[in-house]
């Protein structure tokens, strides 16, 4: 079989026609993706909850910071549901209810919302929460 070889910029044979010369063309992937290395930046955040319940709205918390005079703020992706300002939320750890709150805010995209859908990232800003009540990883699911 004839082809081609790619070259780079100084005219040297690429690593990627070398190993295509030796190994032959890529075998297209099958199976599960691969697991992601272990991250020194914290615990793993688990992509959507393990049980989603319709109706439900769930989020994986990613940061927590508190606004001086104003609350707690969670960050995340919502993985389904609506979350809307007024609805009341409970705050799950290791399938354990820590607290409850309501949302007093909604901010997607540097925009203050009334509510938001499945997959916008969000801040969801909740009263009466103490910064220390909610860690990266916990589960914010409502009604």
């Amino acid at each position: 079989m004839f082809w081609k070889k790619k070259k780079d910029r100084d005219g040297a044979p690429t690593v990627d026609s070398y190993l295509r010369e030796v190994n032959g063309p890529p075998a297209p992937a099958t199976g599960p993706p691969a697991a992601a290395p272990p991250s020194d930046f914290g615990p793993p955040v688990a992509a959507t909850p393990a049980q989603a319940v319709p109706g439900v709205f769930s989020l994986v918390a990613e940061d927590v910071f508190t606004v001086t005079g104003r609350g707690t703020v969670v960050t995340g992706t919502l993985a389904d549901g609506v979350a809307r300002t007024g609805q009341q939320v409970a705050i799950i750890r290791d399938g354990v209810h820590i607290a409850s709150s309501e949302i007093t805010g909604v901010e997607s995209a540097r925009r203050l919302r009334r509510e938001a859908g499945p997959g916008d990232q969000v801040g969801l800003l909740m009263g009466g929460l103490g910064k220390d009540q909610v860690q990266r990883g916990d589960l914010i699911a409502g009604r």
